[in-house]
């Protein structure tokens, strides 16, 4: 009898270990995946607003005025995607990927080849935040979306607003 409350409790046991080890597996993943939404967010934010190389007195700015690296890039604008997909957004071709993943200076993050970052900027009307808009780079507030997957699998998505006044200045 002994032995057989004794087994029951230690089968017991080794499930429960089971499944938090199960459990340790996901909250690891799920914070690598907040940590690289957390550097596009850094990323965003450390850029100008507007591309510092379009002279501000000439309108229309340009949305699309892309530097060839992510190294080199200027403005917030410059991490979305090379097509404009607002009225379908989950057209790949509107996410811009990373990957390897870069850290919040765009600077690669060796030793996480699965992972991936897709960037999105959407223009939003600014009178109603939920309302996407077609590119305007004379917009004063954007959406900036990261999605961020593991083996092609998604695993956190998170977006935030940047603003005219809220990036960085470059000069």
């Amino acid at each position: 009898m002994v032995t057989v409350i004794c087994g029951v409790g230690v089968m017991s046991m080794l499930q429960l270990l089971a499944a938090g080890s199960a459990e340790n597996g996901d909250a690891a993943r799920l914070t690598t995946a907040m940590t690289l939404a957390n550097n596009v967010r850094e990323m965003s934010l450390a850029l100008a607003f507007y591309d510092t190389q379009q002279n501000p007195d000439v309108s229309p700015r340009v949305w699309d005025s892309k530097e060839a690296t992510v190294e080199t890039y200027d403005n917030v604008m410059d991490l979305d995607g090379p097509v404009d997909t607002w009225s379908t957004p989950e057209d790949p071709r509107g996410w811009q990927k990373f990957s390897p993943p870069r850290d919040g200076t765009r600077q690669v993050i060796n030793g996480y080849t699965s992972w991936a970052q897709y960037v999105k900027v959407e223009n939003v009307n600014r009178d109603d935040l939920t309302t996407l808009l077609p590119h305007d780079a004379d917009t004063e507030v954007v959406r900036v979306t990261a999605k961020i997957t593991k083996d092609n699998v998604e695993v956190y998505r998170s977006s935030w607003l940047v603003f005219v006044g809220l990036t960085a200045k470059k000069t």
